[in-house]
Order: structure tokens, then C-alpha cells, then sequence
């Protein structure tokens, strides 16, 4: 089984600049997201806009 973060790599060039590890916590622009994930469970998605903007110019790129 792959670790969270080797999915994430898989998809990603990781970290990204809005991604930090500080403390052995996984923080999104400076927010702890295990403090998200205990006020609202899981499981937690991120809608990461930078990579939707780059998917669109990919495709309107190939039509």
C-alpha cells in the first residue's frame, strides 16, 4: 500500500510551495490540515486551483 504522500507525488511535483511539513504536520498556505480534519472529519479534499488552471490551457492547447 502507498503512503499518502507517494499518491500525492504520483500526481504532483511535491512539496509545492503551498504545501510545507513543519513539525511532522502537513500544512496547506501555513494551515494545519490535521486541524481541519478533526473539526470536520474525513475524508479531506483540496481543490488545488493552480493545477485545474494548468489541465484547461493543456486541453484548450490541443484542440
Amino acid at each position: 500500500m502507498k503512503s499518502y504522500r507517494e499518491l500525492i507525488e504520483q500526481t504532483f511535483e511535491f512539496p509545492q510551495r503551498e504545501f510545507k511539513v513543519r513539525n511532522h504536520e502537513l500544512l496547506f498556505n501555513d494551515v494545519p490540515l490535521m486541524d481541519i480534519i478533526k473539526e470536520y472529519g474525513t475524508p479531506l479534499k483540496i481543490t488545488y486551483l493552480p493545477r485545474i488552471s494548468e489541465n484547461i490551457r493543456f486541453r484548450t492547447s490541443h484542440l
